[in-house]
């Protein structure tokens, strides 16, 4: 990927909202993102990615973590 580092863009009107257009180089093969905003004004793009917990057939179960203590309870025996 190019280095884009402190290369500007500025602010467009676009319709009835403002836009930024950003370098095709930033963007890959991604087509939505998250955006975050912090206190000072910083915005943050996160490309949308499938996670694994999007997946109806998951479970926790998979990712319980062996303990050398012995045997563990998980949340789902909980909530039995």
């Amino acid at each position: 990927m190019m280095d884009l580092s402190g290369k500007e863009v500025k602010v467009r009107k676009i319709g009835n909202s403002e836009g930024v257009i950003l370098p095709k180089e930033l963007i890959s093969n991604n087509k939505s993102y998250r955006i975050y905003s912090d206190e000072d004004g910083i915005l943050t793009l996160i490309p949308n990615r499938k996670s694994v917990f999007d997946n109806p057939n998951f479970d926790k179960k998979d990712f319980a973590i062996p303990s050398d203590d012995g045997p563990t309870i998980m949340e789902s025996e909980l909530n039995d």
